[in-house]
């Protein structure tokens, strides 16, 4: 006979199953988040669980009857389709575990149609960050629309604050990589939105200078009369390498241009301040900011604020009356105005 103690089976009852009506959506029948109510039932889609909590908790209020929610979330849906080439394989690789791994790779290539490799091959990279770019930029242009505070509507959080920090936290999530790029890809000051370091300094060679010298009077003719002031042709330039492939141009530990990779050159506002008639400008009260969208300057009362590139026509901002219109922007008060060089 065995000495060991003998296995007792215990009548446990049988608890029922949770019944969850499945979503509308046949590819996600159930989704995270989902909540259990003190009535017992449950909920999931974060839309229809705000809806209900609203419902049942009016106070404070997230104000989905906000006109700019539905804006929001069809950038929210617009944004999932621009970035899918870059999210779909990444999500896997950097925050899936093994078996859920398995699982998004045989769901989301159904989905598609595609090994992800090859669905990252044809619609990721820069061409997915392209497509992404105006959809970022027109955030942007709606969280500054109202001046008075950091939220859409001002000094007030709501709904829509939520639907658009749940995708930037999702960026984080994604890496670093993929952060400095949205910040980079999001509109005119984003570039230098965080305080900047300057990095290594080299010599700019003579041959090099007299390039820069005549591309910045080919695009800045009205400079011609100041350039020996700005840019002595014996004196020697500093290159300066900053975050997300920005080249800043300096004279004395004095900042003069920056260029984003191959983009145009552009002055540094102390430049412009100095120089205010030598560049075409669009004069603007506090509210329009984000209707300037050009590569002219943006003015206060009398001061220069932000410079940057247009990317649309004035004729053509004039008739949209809204969106992204200006990019690679630099603004007072930014890391690239505080940056120290000496």
């Amino acid at each position: 006979m065995s000495s060991e103690a003998p296995i007792v089976l215990f009548d446990l009852p049988t608890k029922p199953p949770v019944r969850v009506p499945p979503n509308k959506d046949s590819k996600t029948p159930y989704t995270i988040p989902a909540i259990k109510f003190g009535d017992g039932s449950y909920l999931m889609d974060s839309s229809a669980i705000a809806t209900e909590i609203e419902k049942r908790y009016p106070s404070p209020s997230v104000h989905l009857d906000s006109p700019l929610l539905p804006k929001v979330e069809q950038l929210r849906d617009a944004v999932g389709q621009a970035f899918a080439g870059i999210f779909m394989p990444l999500t896997p690789e950097r925050l899936l575990s093994e078996p859920a791994k398995a699982y998004w790779h045989k769901t989301r290539e159904e989905w598609v149609g595609m090994p992800l490799s090859q669905f990252a091959a044809e619609r990721g990279g820069q061409r997915a960050w392209d497509a992404l770019q105006p959809h970022l930029q027109e955030a942007t242009a709606l969280l500054k629309a109202d001046q008075s505070g950091p939220f859409f509507l001002g000094t007030e959080v709501s709904y829509a604050d939520f639907v658009w920090a749940a995708f930037l936290i999702w960026l984080q999530r994604l890496g670093q990589d993929v952060w400095d790029k949205a910040l980079e890809t999001a509109g005119p000051d984003a570039m230098f939105k965080k305080d900047l370091t300057a990095g290594s300094k080299t010599k700019v060679k003579s041959s090099v200078q007299r390039a820069i010298r005549a591309k910045v009077l080919e695009t800045y003719p009205q400079l011609e009369v100041h350039m020996e002031a700005i840019m002595p042709k014996k004196s020697q330039l500093d290159l300066i390498k900053l975050p997300d492939r920005v080249s800043l141009y300096s004279l004395e530990d004095r900042p003069l241009f920056f260029q984003h990779m191959d983009d145009p050159l552009i002055p540094h506002l102390k430049v412009v301040h100095q120089y205010p008639h030598a560049f075409k400008t669009v004069r603007i009260d506090r509210g329009a900011i984000r209707f300037v969208m050009s590569g002219a300057t943006l003015m206060g009362k009398e001061e220069v604020c932000m410079i940057g590139v247009l990317d649309v026509s004035t004729d053509e901002m004039r008739a949209k009356k809204k969106g992204p219109a200006i990019s690679q922007g630099h603004y007072l008060g930014d890391g690239l105005w505080k940056i120290d060089l000496s």
